[in-house]
């Protein structure tokens, strides 16, 4: 192996090369090829293309001149060595009068000797000109086309560390910028878990307050079908009072007679009977309630029978059903059981009625609602249920379990109502809730429960 050969070999395994370290890279080119070359001077020249001037990177022996920031040259004065350059490994020049003609004016203030003789080789970076390396001999002689080569290939190693530097100071931007996004993506996820968690939280208070006003309005309407069974019995019991009196006053007086007792004990009969019939439908009442309200603050399944349970619901809303002239049916085996969250099922029916009594019948038209329940074949329960009332618009139909959709929202509503409901039915109950498209004068709400 020549000499020329060991030293591109060095150089080419330098990891100063490879790791784009340009400073220490050029430094080591450069006293390379001095040495390899026996040169008076080396060095490397790079272009900025958006001035059109060239200015010395680095050089051996150091030149303030060259390395001077403001020693800059106007390339463009001499267009044949930049074509040159373009086409060819190297350009050499084997004296003054060669220099002179085919090189660019000497990049130093100082004066050109004679006996001058200079190797340019092209360094490029993705297939363009971006600089030279220079070679210098101060004593006239004739380049040979092997230190020709030579110096090519060093001039292809400065453009191989300017592009590993690029690569590497790229990559450093990418890292950076993957630490910032990374950053990013960690503070933007932590907000939209706290806004997630805040959105969960807000829902759960939506649908608590849906909860309590559901059982407010049962309240409500208890309160008023209690307050009549228990107004007659207030008035019977009163009644017989006062029959009782007059007859224990005439007993005292001895002036009761048979005809007197018997005409106290056939109303006193009655009247006890009146009061024992309203005193039971009032107990009823509040036993229905108290479970109603039970099962809507209890989150576990358990197994019960599906009639008594509507059946039960429906009597607590007697009282709007009869506000509204609405009449409410019931079609449902009287033994069928079934097995799911019975306070997520009152929420459900509680909802879908008072959903039809304030959007469906908003007229106070009168109308029905029908709750009919069938089983099915793969043991799952089907539950229809329908009204007679104004019906959903067709284009309003996609929406209605969208949250938010609502249209009365100048009128406080929320448009979560049916949402929360869906998601009861299909998250919670493991269901599914769909609006059936059988009559669009019908409103019908098909409900599948395992």
């Amino acid at each position: 192996m020549s000499e020329l050969d060991d030293i591109l070999l060095k150089v080419s395994l330098s990891k100063e090369v490879d790791d784009g370290i340009i400073f220490s890279a050029a430094r080591s080119i450069v006293k390379y090829a001095q040495s390899g070359l026996a040169a008076s001077s080396t060095s490397i020249w790079l272009m900025d293309a958006s001035v059109h001037e060239i200015s010395c990177f680095f050089s051996e022996p150091e030149s303030e001149s060259f390395t001077n920031p403001n020693h800059a040259v106007d390339y463009t004065a001499c267009p044949e060595l930049i074509e040159h350059l373009k086409s060819s490994r190297y350009v050499i020049s084997n004296g003054l009068s060669e220099y002179q003609s085919s090189s660019l004016a000497y990049l130093s203030d100082a004066n050109i000797d004679p006996t001058l003789s200079v190797i340019d080789c092209p360094i490029r970076y993705d297939g363009e000109l971006i600089g030279l390396l220079r070679c210098e001999s101060d004593v006239e002689r004739e380049w040979a086309d092997d230190e020709g080569r030579f110096l090519a290939n060093l001039a292809d190693m400065v453009g191989r560390a300017l592009l590993a530097q690029r690569w590497q100071s790229a990559e450093g931007s990418l890292q950076l910028a993957n630490k910032q996004l990374e950053k990013k993506v960690v503070l933007r996820t932590r907000e939209l878990s706290e806004t997630l968690e805040n959105l969960y939280l807000t829902q759960n208070q939506l649908v608590e307050a849906k909860k309590m006003a559901a059982l407010g309005g049962l309240v409500s309407g208890i309160a008023h079908e209690i307050n009549t069974p228990i107004g007659i019995c207030i008035t019977s019991i009163s009644h017989i009072k006062s029959k009782a009196e007059e007859l224990e006053a005439r007993f005292l007086s001895g002036e009761i007679t048979e005809e007197d007792l018997t005409s106290f004990l056939k109303p006193a009969k009655e009247t006890l009977e009146l009061s024992q019939h309203h005193l039971q439908r009032t107990a009823n009442l509040v036993k229905n309630f108290k479970q109603i309200a039970v099962d809507q603050h209890i989150d576990e399944t358990s197994r019960f029978n599906l009639h008594e349970k509507l059946e039960s619901l429906i009597i607590s809303f007697r009282h709007e059903l009869k506000i509204k002239s609405v009449s409410m049916t019931l079609n449902c085996p009287h033994t069928l059981y079934i097995t799911t969250f019975s306070g997520a099922l009152d929420q459900v029916i509680t909802n879908l009625t008072m959903n039809a009594l304030h959007h469906g019948f908003s007229e106070n038209t009168g109308g029905t609602i029908i709750i009919e329940v069938s089983e099915q074949a793969d043991d799952s329960v089907r539950l229809k249920f329908s009204d007679n009332g104004c019906g959903i618009p067709i284009e309003n139909r996609r929406k209605i379990f969208d949250p938010f959709f609502t249209t009365r929202r100048n009128e406080g509503g929320t448009g979560l109502g049916l949402n929360i409901l869906f998601n009861l039915v299909t998250h919670k109950m493991r269901g599914t809730f769909n609006l059936s498209d059988e009559q669009q004068n019908q409103t019908i709400f098909e409900i599948m429960l395992p």
